[in-house]
């Protein structure tokens, strides 16, 4: 005999003879599908199940099974037949019924409610899908017709429908990223050419302000040459003229030290003049650069 609570082997055909009741205990057999025997305290005419006490004070509280037959222990059928219990044990359970609950993780899906196109767990049921508010079915109660069904079809059409309309966009994307990318090839060979252009002009400005520079340079050092030149012929003249005044003045030549000296107050003069102009003409001129506006607002 089984002891309450405890889970009784699967192997019913080596413990279990078919149709005695003083073989076995009359056990839950909703609970049974969960693993744990409780003996039974009534009996469901509709789901024609034996059910133990709580199972069997709480059956009519759901809003589809508010409508079922309940017999009391004294009434209920005192046998269960091996073959039913197999049935309860293997097909009955809800092997299929193995999705989790998204909001109650430890509970299984086993319930769908038609008004909020919701599928349930029993806790879900009880808190939020009472039977006064919802439509509420348990699911192997209703999935037997749901085989090569109308929905099973239309389930099918409407996700090949939705998987289309995905690869078309996915290829019109990939269409326009492609028209896309050959516009960027084309854009990125505008901008190389316009920076040649603008290298180009750059040099070309480089070019200009380094010839401006250069010729600042060499008229500078013609200045500088020219100078050099006019004040060396300027001394050695000098120089001749007061060594000439100094011999004439030793031998006491006084006809030509006159002359001499004559000559010198003009090279004197001359001089003066050479060396006026020279100054005037002879200011270098110092190098500055001035940036281009423009190009100072572009960068």
């Amino acid at each position: 005999m089984a002891v309450p609570g405890k889970k009784v082997p699967r192997n019913l055909s080596s413990t279990l003879s078919q149709g005695s009741g003083e073989d076995f205990e009359v056990f839950c057999q909703p609970c049974d599908r969960d693993d744990l025997r409780l003996p039974a305290a009534g009996y469901c005419v509709d789901c024609e199940e034996h059910l133990c006490d709580s199972c069997f004070n709480t059956h009519r509280r759901p809003k589809p099974l508010r409508h079922h037959k309940l017999l009391d222990k004294d009434n209920m059928p005192h046998t269960q037949s091996l073959s039913k219990i197999s049935s309860s044990t293997h097909v009955r359970q809800p092997d299929y019924l193995t999705n989790p609950c998204s909001k109650h993780t430890k509970e299984i899906i086993k319930f769908y409610c038609h008004d909020h196109k919701a599928l349930l767990c029993s806790v879900c049921m009880t808190l939020d899908h009472t039977r006064t508010s919802c439509q509420v079915d348990y699911i192997p109660d209703i999935s037997r017709h749901i085989i090569d069904s109308t929905e099973f079809k239309d389930t099918l059409k409407q996700l090949d429908k939705i998987t289309e309309k995905c690869q078309k966009i996915t290829a019109d994307l990939r269409q326009m990223v492609a028209k896309s990318n050959t516009s960027l090839t084309d854009v990125l060979v505008e901008i190389k050419k316009f920076r040649k252009e603008i290298n180009h002009r750059l040099d070309e400005l480089e070019k200009e302000a380094s010839d401006a520079a250069n010729a600042l340079k060499q008229e500078n050092d013609t200045r500088l040459k020219t100078t050099e030149e006019t004040c060396d012929n300027v001394s050695k003249a000098l120089k001749a003229s007061s060594d000439m005044i100094k011999q004439l003045n030793i031998t006491k030549n006084a006809d030509r030290l006159f002359t001499e000296l004559k000559n010198a107050d003009q090279l004197i003069r001359d001089s003066e003049n050479r060396m006026s102009q020279v100054k005037t003409t002879g200011a270098t001129k110092e190098y500055t650069y001035d940036p281009s506006q423009v190009i100072q607002t572009l960068l």
